[in-house]
């Protein structure tokens, strides 16, 4: 046999190698406090993410499909004589 790849080589290689940790993060800690900051960013970066959305649902549920509003617009159709930015006014007071 040649000395070259073999896939039983990999299998007997252990999937934590403790040592080999301990060698990288000795490399890691003067890093530590980079580290930490990163990670706090990643998180307030995740949670703005998932702001935008959810500012959009609360402005769709609180002002696109609120039944007062509906009922007004069809007030608005209905009037005659009344302009519309006068019966908003009367409502949002």
């Amino acid at each position: 046999m040649s000395d070259g790849y073999h896939v039983e080589d990999e299998v007997e290689q252990r999937a934590y190698d403790g040592k080999l940790m301990r060698r990288l993060l000795a490399y890691v800690k003067p890093y530590r406090a980079l580290i930490v900051v990163a990670v706090a960013l990643l998180l307030v970066a995740a949670l703005a993410g998932n702001l935008v959305p959810w500012l959009n649902m609360r402005a769709i549920d609180a002002c696109i499909n609120n039944p007062e509003r509906v009922h007004l617009m069809e007030q608005i159709q209905q009037a005659e004589g009344e302009p519309s930015a006068d019966l908003l006014a009367q409502h949002d007071a």
